[in-house]
């Protein structure tokens, strides 16, 4: 559940003395002309991060040098003078001059900035090749600038992008987008105060679009700690059922004492139960959506369990067998295959492959879209069914399954429970957004 707190002078400036050290750290590791450690009076500005949960922001330093922290580390700085950031076309004759490094030495030195970092290649997926813009020109002249980029292995998107000055052979820039590099935030002396319920930052609110889709997502309904327990009950009993079901490596039946978290803030958009053995559950439109094991590779925006070295394998399934295998344990659940439109043929990804190893994942979708009217918007195409499951084909098991389909959407017993509604609460039969949560960190699968 994305939430927000008062940003306060008091608060930002907490934060900034906390992450300060980590950016002069970062500095002194890739030698850049930043003078450390960096003091306050060096910093020229910084936005605070307003996310509930999160420290961190972008800070800028009096020479131009800007940082990035989010989710527990530096994740990225740009000089005053990137290329691939110039916002002004009269600056472009600036940066004409001479090209002083082929390919191969720019991108060895990208590889050696992440080693300063004290990050292995494997962990940033660039131990295969990367995609490498090379120095553009501009007529006769030439912008002595390449780009390296590496791909993440499950969407494909960049992971690493690093900017190299091929004439003074210098680190211009540097952003790591890999949440294998999530940690803890670091402890802030001043607690912040959440956002009253309905209110958001100026930066979401005056965006067309935004402001409605958080405003639903953080519908005031607050529970009571005995309302929450009596929640946390009931979807463990669902739980419950659902391992028993699946035949998980779970003490049944699941009790408190099992679980290692739960979220309710999102009640009763969304429910969360994370146990200690590593699964995890989301219970929103009254009965189980999704289940999430120790070691799902397919978990997007969010920390993957153990070292990327843990997810690498064989291939022991044919994506027939992975199929048979995902409806069988549909089955076992009791849907219908037809139901879910699993009696179709799915779609079918596996992760890219980065260097010399295998990810052995399919990823299988099964959609249904519909026209559907919705309050508000009328006559509108939607997904009105989805399924998606993922297999290991390594292991042969079932790593998360995730279920939405109208026809399953039932009232939240809780509710019933509790009497009305609570002020705000949305209406549990309107569509759900397709989401992934995270995985508990767990010791890593034996071979």
């Amino acid at each position: 559940m994305l939430s927000f707190v008062q940003v306060t002078a008091a608060y930002s400036n907490a934060v900034l003395v906390a992450i300060l050290p980590e950016v002069s750290d970062f500095s002194r590791r890739l030698d850049l002309p930043v003078y450390t450690p960096i003091t306050l009076e060096q910093v020229a500005r910084f936005n605070c991060d307003p996310r509930k949960g999160e420290v961190g922001g972008w800070l800028k330093l009096t020479n131009g040098f800007e940082f990035w922290y989010f989710h527990g580390h530096v994740n990225g700085f740009a000089s005053p003078r990137c290329w691939y950031r110039l916002q002004d076309p009269a600056e472009i004759p600036s940066f004409f001059g001479q090209l002083k490094m082929n390919k191969k030495e720019a991108v060895q030195m990208a590889r050696d900035a992440l080693r300063k970092l004290g990050y292995s290649e494997t962990m940033l997926f660039a131990d295969g090749e990367p995609k490498v813009t090379k120095p553009p020109r501009v007529g006769a002249n030439v912008v002595p600038r390449y780009r390296i980029e590496w791909i993440e292995p499950e969407n494909g998107s960049t992971c690493v992008d690093v900017e190299i000055d091929g004439e003074k052979k210098e680190l211009r820039s540097l952003m790591l987008i890999n949440s294998s590099l999530w940690r803890d935030p670091p402890s802030v002396d001043v607690k912040p105060e959440p956002l009253p319920p309905g209110q958001m930052p100026d930066f979401i609110r005056d965006v067309p679009g935004m402001a409605n889709y958080y405003q639903q997502l953080q519908a005031p309904v607050i529970l009571t700690a005995e309302q929450r327990h009596a929640l946390l009950l009931t979807i463990l009993a669902h739980i419950s059922e659902y391992a028993r079901k699946l035949e998980l490596a779970i003490p049944l039946p699941v009790c408190t004492n099992h679980v290692a978290s739960f979220d309710a803030e999102g009640y009763p958009n969304e429910t969360a139960v994370r146990l200690t053995s590593g699964y995890r559950f989301t219970f929103p439109h009254g009965y189980v959506t999704q289940f999430t094991a120790p070691y799902a590779f397919f978990v997007q925006n969010q920390k993957r369990d153990g070292r990327i070295e843990d997810y690498w394998g064989s291939w022991r399934m044919s994506e027939r067998e992975a199929i048979k295998l995902a409806r069988d344990t549909i089955k076992k659940l009791g849907y219908s295959l037809e139901l879910l439109h699993m009696d179709k043929k799915p779609k079918i990804k596996r992760p890219i492959k980065i260097g010399r190893h295998d990810i052995p994942r399919y990823r299988l979708t099964w959609d249904k879209q519909e026209k559907v009217e919705v309050q508000g918007e009328g006559i509108v195409s939607a997904i009105t069914s989805t399924t998606e499951i993922e297999v290991d084909a390594d292991k042969k098991v079932v790593r998360s399954i995730y279920i939405y389909n109208r026809a399953l959407v039932r009232p939240l017993p809780i509710l019933d429970s509790l009497g009305p509604s609570p002020i705000g609460a949305p209406d549990t039969t309107q569509l759900s957004e397709h989401k992934f949560l995270t995985n508990a960190t767990v010791p890593a699968p034996g071979k």
